[in-house]
């Protein structure tokens, strides 16, 4: 008996030509079904406390600040891989908080003649002080 050339294309890793993917078309149309999570719950682990013991000492942290001491702990120990990963995350969250910040930009309009030289670097400095308490980085003008 001969066989036919689709009988012998027919096997393992051959499926019959009447089930295999059409060209062009998604292999899931139907895509993702709903409900399904679309993200790792990080805030709701991360954000429990758990209990730590440094030099004996017990108390209770947040797991993220847990995870980072556990991390800092062994970079220092010698353990190269835990050190890199410490040093980008504290330079990841040193430009979080820099970008953070609000720029404040205050330009203040004098009349010539209405007010001396000792008032204005009384105001210049009342000024940087109070862009300092605010959290505020003081932009460099014109005049300083």
């Amino acid at each position: 008996m001969r066989q036919t050339r689709t009988a012998i294309e027919v096997g393992y890793g051959r499926p019959p030509a009447s089930s295999r993917f059409v060209k062009g078309q998604s292999g899931n149309p139907a895509g993702r079904p709903p409900g399904r999570f679309r993200h790792a719950p990080y805030e709701a682990v991360l954000g429990q406390m758990v209990t730590i013991r440094e030099d004996g000492i017990e108390r209770r942290v947040p797991a993220d600040k847990a995870f980072l001491l556990q991390l800092m702990k062994r970079g220092i120990e010698g353990d190269s891989a835990a050190g890199r990963a410490a040093l980008a995350l504290m330079e990841q969250a040193r430009d979080e908080q820099a970008s953070a910040r609000p720029i404040v930009i205050v330009r203040v309009f004098i009349d010539p003649g209405s007010v001396n030289s000792r008032r204005i670097n009384s105001l210049r400095s009342d000024m940087q002080r109070r862009t300092h308490l605010d959290g505020a980085v003081p932009t460099g003008g014109p005049n300083g």
